[in-house]
């Protein structure tokens, strides 16, 4: 047996000694072969120890039969064995030069055996390329097999060195360092690359490189996916921040033990998120003054990523308390998030709202996420207003002083509003209650915005202390404003006056600044406002909407490929804007809009003492030519000689700055083929599209406001202009297939109103003259044989129009008033003189004029006078009368 082993290890020796003498095509053979060798020995050993097991079990079988000479006979065996393996265990003399040569064949195996590792664990490493900036790390973005570094400013990437993992066998430009595994390539003129791995497959690399300053927050003891799966109010403190690219060099550093958590209502849910930072002492960041809480809004519904920024900056330019705001973008735990506005936080603070009264409030009116903070409902308006915070700042004190603060400003509201809400408004007591200037800088920020929130949510205001009035401000939360709906009632129509008839179209909202144009001293100063201020600040929008485009540029190109909603439908849902294909493309469309509602603003903003009429405004959809520009005020939509259809029209009503709309419009069309359609109202279409059907007549009405009117005439194939009519008659024709060609459509607002009988016409449509307007007929020699007058709505009450005529045969009749009949019907008789005259009235005067037989016009008398002839049998033929201020 010893012979045997003797024998075994001399084999072994010479086959060492020839492996030494192999060429190195044997080592690398078995190099590449052993993976696929090492798998298969696995699953060898695997069947092996099965088959050993199943071999024992069967030997153990088979022994439990064994004869007792059989086992005698094994005994014997395992004895040899045992010695031998004794023999086996003891050492084998060698020459000097076995033992040497031996050293050296087992360090070519285990140099050998430790490349193989080494490919073990290349190749069940994935890939992956990262970039370590300043003491934090950037990782890809993966998106359609293109692994994106989204690099903040500041790093040199025309030498830029890429981290990566795996096995790279190439690259398209650059150079591998595999000692370090490193990649080193210009990407200042090629942004992107393409690397192979050792299975042949390609991966590319792209990257891209913000301009703005980054903002780098490495998380302590939470993930991400932990804060934005939670609730929006849990805080993460103890992580660390890092700015850099600021052109304010102090705020360029790593900040420790900085907190973080979610913000926002709505915006929370949405897949990019907002976050509020604490530090744990007061920063000053970008020069914004020191505070210790920050926000960075994600403005992830606005895919402009500016509207936030565009309204403070309109805000601080006109005066009114404002939110300064820095572009930045956004990594986390070296996870690109993309673009973010970091902004102040609307609270009290001596570089925000700086309140130093220990009753100093900061409140927020909130109709629709009430809850989260201590709140009070108004007794008038129903208005919820929260407490945001208070210089006293112990609301979760026993017996808080805070709370009994937002108590006294709930006894103040209701003073207000008690004042503001009645019928005889004291102009004098409500402006000693309110910072009226901030009032109207607010105003018109939210009405040039058309933010749908604007009289309902994120509107903040404060009072400092008692002795204090009511200031508006800061403005907040413009994400949904701009045009970010296109539905009237959220804002979408640049060419109405939205804020101040905002109940109308947000029925949830609070209607101050309705109550406040009701009164005449506001409407004055919120002109002479618009003129000196805002007017100045709006025409800078549009240049400071460039800017910023060409500011966000590569920070926007980057935000889109992380969140992409371009060319998706909002996230407003139907009413939303349904965002453009392309950034440009989306920025533009903000920035049409901005300039059409500059342009409304400009011509809405006069005071028109002559006219203070609602504006009604309308556009047809003209055969071969489709819909025209919007017409208003008497103006013609349409055509007129060129014997083309309308086919469909739009109306709508907007009113002057100087005049509130409470009133609906509304209409309906008779078109070809379908008679009369279902009425619309407010900018709906009626008639057809599409289609190539005329609208042969229409009929249009007010509802809701007394006073007003709406008259309208068209111009119909055949007839040409037909005359006014008003208030729901009919204008075209029916039965007679003729094509209306256009329209005019005015609102009228009349003082006094009349209408007279006359000689072989009979009386005129009721009511159809009013101030000023000509009743009877010039030039035909008929005589006026009765009239009619009534007075329109007048700022007074209990005035009454009265009025007597003199008659032929009959001499000066009866005193007859308010729409009463003066005169006679059926017996032919002439009026030959009129006397006018107001009742209880301190404000205004009648004026009147008559057109006589044989001569004309005669001059203007008023209250009372005599109009016309006695005892010389002149017929009156006509006759005009007005209402004026004295």
């Amino acid at each position: 047996m010893k012979k045997i082993v003797i024998k075994i290890l001399t084999i072994i020796c010479i086959a060492l000694l020839v492996c030494n003498t192999l060429s190195t095509t044997v080592l690398a053979y078995k190099i590449s072969e052993k993976n696929e060798v090492s798998s298969e020995n696995e699953s060898i050993q695997e069947e092996n120890i099965v088959n050993e097991e199943n071999t024992m079990n069967t030997e153990n079988n088979t022994d439990s039969e064994m004869t007792e000479t059989e086992i005698e006979d094994d005994n014997e065996i395992q004895n040899e064995i045992s010695t031998e393996n004794k023999t086996e265990t003891e050492p084998i003399e060698q020459t000097e030069v076995q033992v040497e040569e031996n050293k050296e064949i087992q360090n070519e195996i285990n140099t050998e055996e430790k490349i193989i590792a080494t490919m073990e664990s290349d190749s069940e490493e994935e890939f992956s390329v990262s970039v370590d900036i300043s003491g934090y790390k950037v990782n890809t973005y993966i998106k359609n097999n293109i692994y994106y570094l989204f690099l903040p400013q500041g790093v040199n990437i025309s030498n830029l060195e890429i981290n990566y993992t795996g096995n790279i066998v190439s690259i398209s430009s650059g150079t591998i360092k595999t000692n370090n595994k490193t990649i080193n390539n210009d990407f200042s003129n090629n942004d992107t690359i393409i690397i192979t791995d050792n299975n042949n497959i390609n991966y590319t690399v792209k990257v891209m490189q913000t301009d703005l300053p980054s903002i780098s927050i490495s998380l302590k003891d939470t993930t991400l996916d932990i804060i934005d799966n939670g609730s929006k109010d849990t805080k993460y403190p103890g992580n660390e921040l890092t700015i850099a690219g600021a052109s304010d060099e102090d705020t360029n550093k790593t900040y420790q033990n900085v907190e973080i958590k979610g913000r926002g209502n709505f915006t929370w849910g949405l897949e990019k998120k907002a976050y509020q930072i604490k530090f744990d002492s007061k920063e000053n960041l970008f020069g914004m003054g020191k505070a210790k809480k920050w926000i960075l809004l994600a403005n992830h519904a606005d895919a402009s990523l500016m509207r936030n920024e565009i309204v403070f900056d309109l805000a601080k330019k006109i005066g009114l308390e404002s939110i300064d705001s820095q572009y930045v973008d956004l990594w986390v735990d070296g996870e690109y998030r993309g673009n973010y506005l970091l902004c102040e936080k609307a609270e009290i603070g001596k570089n925000r709202v700086n309140l130093k009264e220990d009753d100093g409030v900061l409140i927020e009116m909130d109709n629709t996420n009430y809850g989260d903070d201590p709140y009070i409902v108004s007794e008038t308006s129903k208005t919820v207003f929260a407490l945001k915070e208070s210089v006293a700042d112990d609301v979760d004190e026993e017996n808080s002083k805070a709370l009994q603060y937002l108590n006294d400003f709930k006894t103040y509201i209701d003073e207000f509003e008690t004042l503001l809400y009645s019928k005889d408004k004291d102009w004098d007591k409500i402006s000693k209650m309110i910072d009226v200037e901030s009032f109207i800088k607010y105003y018109f920020i939210q009405e040039f915005s058309e933010n749908p929130d604007g009289c309902r949510s994120s509107v903040y205001m404060y009072k400092d202390g008692k002795d204090d009035v009511i200031h508006m401000g800061p403005v907040w939360d413009y994400d949904s404003a701009l045009a970010n709906y296109t539905h009237i009632a959220f804002g979408g129509d640049p060419e109405i006056d939205y804020i101040a008839n905002i109940t109308k179209y947000m029925g949830s909202s609070n209607d101050w600044f309705e109550q406040l144009f009701k009164i005449d001293e506001f409407k004055t100063l919120v002109i002479k406002t618009y003129e000196e201020t805002v007017k100045p600040a709006l025409a800078t929008v549009n240049e400071k909407i460039n800017k910023t485009q060409e500011l966000l540029e590569h920070s926007a190109d980057m935000n889109f490929i992380r969140w992409n909603i371009l060319g998706r439908n909002s996230v407003f849902g139907g009413n939303g804007h349904a965002y453009e294909k392309t950034y440009a493309e989306e920025v533009k469309y903000m920035s049409d809009w901005v300039e059409k509602r500059i342009n409304y603003l400009n011509n809405s903003c006069k005071i028109d003492n002559t006219q203070q009429t609602y504006k009604v405004r309308y556009q047809t959809h003209v055969q071969d030519k489709g819909w025209t520009s919007w017409a208003q005020n008497g103006a013609t939509s349409g055509t007129a000689g060129e014997l083309k259809r309308i086919e469909a029209i739009r109306i709508k009503l907007g009113s002057s700055i100087y005049d509130i709309l409470n009133a609906n419009i509304k209409y309906r069309t008779h078109v070809e083929n379908y008679g009369w359609m279902d009425w619309k109202q407010n900018g709906e279409l009626s008639g057809t599209e599409g289609e190539c059907k005329r609208i042969e007549a229409i009929q249009i009405q007010l509802d809701n406001e007394e006073g007003y009117s709406v008259e309208y005439r068209v111009h119909v194939q055949d007839y040409g202009w037909m005359d006014w009519v008003r208030d729901g008659e009919i204008a075209g024709t029916q039965g007679e297939s003729k094509r209306i060609e256009a329209i005019e459509i005015r609102i009228i607002k009349p003082k006094i109103l009349y209408c007279t009988h006359i000689q072989d016409i009979g009386w005129e449509k009721d009511f159809s003259k009013y101030d000023g307007m000509t009743s009877g007929t010039s030039g035909q020699s008929k005589r006026l044989e009765a009239i009619k007058i009534k007075l329109g709505k007048l700022d007074e009450e209990d005035v009454h129009i009265t009025y007597q005529v003199h008659a032929q045969d009959y001499g000066w009749m009866n005193w007859v008033k308010d729409g009463e009949m003066a005169g006679t019907q059926g017996e032919s008789k002439r009026l030959e003189s009129i006397r006018i005259k107001l009742e209880n009235s301190s404000k205004y005067t009648v004026k009147y004029r008559v057109h006589v037989q044989d001569y004309g016009w005669t001059d203007w008398v008023s209250e009372g006078e005599e109009a016309g002839t006695t005892g010389q049998m002149k017929r009156l033929e006509a006759i005009e009368i007005q209402i004026l201020d004295k």
